[in-house]
């Protein structure tokens, strides 16, 4: 098609030649209608009529319009080509990794298999047990049921509180007996005059964050 439209010979373009563009084919369809409007007026005006030299500026402007779309076309397809060959190497790659995931999809059902078929063994066995079980008679019987108090004979809760409770105020009060008789400080000029000693007088204190 571009070939022929190369040419400045005023020919008719095929217009049946597989071009999926709407554009294109109605361009196509323009060109023609023209160029035999333009036959018609040469075989009956003459090649120099000005109305045969105006059609032709038609037709080159025309001509011209379907050459930019069809280069369009043409790079657009170069475009689509391209995408469904990276499509085709994705397509071939992963054709190529059917066999690894085949045999991971084998390794996965024979585990569920195994698996599957170890739960019923084990489900078969316990509906065997409780059946066996619902069968087979105790050999253990309750005589008689043991006869129980509310409250309970050991330990004695009433002594271990009273016990708890003698500790908790022989053993502070033990503590703070020692510790005032052994203390041999002085603390105030009382402590001075229960010895019989002179009392001369005391150093006060101030608090001088106050």
């Amino acid at each position: 098609m571009l070939d022929e439209l190369s040419k400045l010979d005023f020919e008719l373009l095929p217009s049946n030649i597989g071009i999926e563009n709407m554009e294109i084919n109605s361009l196509i369809l323009t060109y023609n209608n023209a160029v035999l409007e333009q036959r018609k007026l040469i075989s009956s005006a003459g090649p120099n009529n000005p109305s045969v030299k105006q059609l032709n500026s038609s037709i080159a402007d025309i001509r011209e319009n379907i050459i930019f779309s069809l280069n369009n076309y043409l790079l657009q397809l170069n475009i689509i080509n391209e995408k469904l060959l990276n499509q085709l190497n994705v397509i071939e790659n992963s054709i190529a990794d059917i066999p690894d995931q085949e045999k991971n999809l084998r390794a996965i059902e024979r585990n569920q298999l195994i698996k599957e078929t170890l739960y019923l063994f084990l489900l078969q066995k316990g509906e065997e047990a409780q059946v066996s079980y619902a069968i087979t008679e105790p050999s253990v019987k309750v005589v008689e049921y043991a006869i129980s108090n509310s409250i309970p004979i050991s330990p004695k809760t009433n002594i271990i509180f009273l016990g708890a409770l003698l500790i908790g105020l022989i053993i502070p009060f033990g503590i703070l007996y020692f510790v005032f008789m052994f203390d041999t400080k002085v603390h105030s000029k009382e402590d001075l005059q229960s010895y019989s000693f002179n009392f001369l007088g005391d150093i006060p204190f101030f608090d001088l964050m106050k």
